[in-house]
């Protein structure tokens, strides 16, 4: 990756966490996130290690706010040249596909992911499991990808969302998704 590069996605990063600051503030506080460290690179080194250090995503928390938002979310943000969208379409892979591989590993119980993604010269995408499909606002105009795996919506239309709607239909869907998985737990016992 060259230098340019380099800049040009940590420029993104630092842009991405003005945005959601501003939301999750309503509009008071441009700085509840900033860059982590390598972005994300040291939790992902601990991770090859077998360690739990670390934090995952590109963004940190400065802020009790945002602490509380990264509880639930590990927010990556990615900028390219060409997001190879259509490569879903001919079933291939390309970056988009992969990086959502990647986080969908991650996911818990209690965490789970929003991927920003930028082509140059569009805007930003947020890309969301699907069973997020409960905590977006109606009127809210999204897309599901690959059969129930993943939604995306502009992130500037996502912004317009109340954060505090948000965050309590989010608790709401982590709540029924960790009574699912100890459901499915206790069959499996059984």
């Amino acid at each position: 990756m060259g230098q340019r590069s380099k800049e040009k996605g940590a420029e993104h990063e630092r842009v991405i966490g003005r945005k959601l600051s501003l939301w999750l503030s309503h509009g008071e506080k441009n700085d509840i996130f900033t860059r982590n460290v390598l972005s994300g690179g040291s939790f992902t080194r601990f991770q090859k290690k077998g360690e739990d250090k670390g934090i995952p995503g590109d963004l940190a928390a400065a802020h009790p706010i945002g602490y509380a938002f990264l509880q639930r979310f590990e927010v990556e943000a990615k900028h390219w040249a060409d997001i190879q969208a259509d490569a879903i379409l001919w079933g291939g892979k390309g970056a988009l596909l992969g990086v959502i591989e990647t986080l969908e590993k991650r996911v818990t119980a209690d965490r789970s992911f929003i991927l920003i993604a930028r082509q140059n010269r569009r805007p930003d995408l947020a890309f969301f499991p699907f069973y997020f499909h409960a905590c977006f606002e109606d009127s809210l105009m999204y897309h599901q990808l690959w059969i129930r795996r993943a939604l995306v919506c502009r992130l500037d239309d996502f912004i317009k969302q109340d954060p505090d709607e948000f965050m309590r239909r989010v608790d709401q869907v982590v709540e029924l998704r960790k009574k699912l998985v100890l459901r499915l737990a206790s069959k499996v016992r059984v």
